[in-house]
């Protein structure tokens, strides 16, 4: 790969087996197909948690988006007490499928002239849905 990833992520979780969890925080309802929308943001961390130029490799068993959306807010005298629903999506690492991607993002960009948007195309689907975030 001819290129490098940077990102923060919400929490980084060690489990018994010392293998970790990635979990990104979403305050949000859930709703059908989120996943697909952060799918290569939470595969982009297990990457570089597993190829790290930096630092010492740690094995990801479990990536996923928690949703967490307030309901029943009550305010009494100053206090605030809420209930949160949640839920949550464990999203599939496939390590070819993300490099594929990668290596798709990488000729885009090298590219001299950018592609007109069609109504088919993943990426432009991505960037209309999170140009509002």
């Amino acid at each position: 790969m001819d290129c490098y990833l940077e990102g923060k992520y919400d929490a980084l979780i060690e489990f018994d087996d010392q293998t970790y969890g990635v979990v990104d925080f979403k305050a949000s309802k859930y709703s059908q197909g989120k996943e697909e929308t952060y799918k290569r943001q939470l595969q982009a961390y297990q990457y570089a948690f597993l190829h790290p130029q930096n630092g010492q490799q740690r094995q990801i068993s479990k990536i996923g988006l928690l949703f967490l959306y307030p309901n029943n807010l009550q305010d009494s005298q100053n206090s605030l007490s809420m209930s949160l629903t949640q839920h949550w999506i464990e999203i599939l690492y496939d390590e070819n499928d993300f490099l594929t991607f990668i290596h798709e993002v990488q000729d885009l960009l090298s590219s001299p002239k950018t592609p007109p948007p069609t109504k088919d195309c993943p990426y432009c689907k991505f960037v209309s849905e999170t140009s509002n975030l």
